[in-house]
């Protein structure tokens, strides 16, 4: 991300099965000693779903719609292996409901959009 971006996100834990795994987060939290190795073995990840600034332009008091347009621009000169990912974002509300026992990210981290 560019120097002074402001993001609003959450770190999560995916498990094994694709699910969020906040037991998994915890334990990176209180790992003392352990934490370099829980890292290699049980990455994380920053998913961000707002723009609060970048670039000096305070995105606050902008639409959403807007904010997500300058959001999904910011990723783009991250590296390949980067842990920082973009929450998916939904406008039906139908189609989330039936894709949430189908696809682990879309049920658990969803940003609304409504127009």
């Amino acid at each position: 991300m560019p120097p002074g971006t402001v993001v609003d996100g959450e770190i999560v834990r995916w498990g094994r099965d694709g699910w969020l795994d906040f037991a998994a987060l915890q334990r990176r939290h209180v790992a003392g000693h352990r934490r370099a190795a829980l890292a290699a073995s049980e990455p994380c990840h920053y998913v961000v779903w707002d723009v609060l600034e970048t670039a000096g332009v305070d995105y606050r008091p902008a639409p959403l719609w807007l904010r997500r347009e300058v959001l999904e621009q910011l990723p783009a000169g991250l590296p390949g292996t980067s842990r920082v990912v973009l929450c998916p974002q939904m406008r039906d509300v139908g189609f989330s409901k039936r894709s949430c026992s189908i696809d682990p990210v879309t049920c658990g981290l969803t940003s609304w959009t409504c127009s």
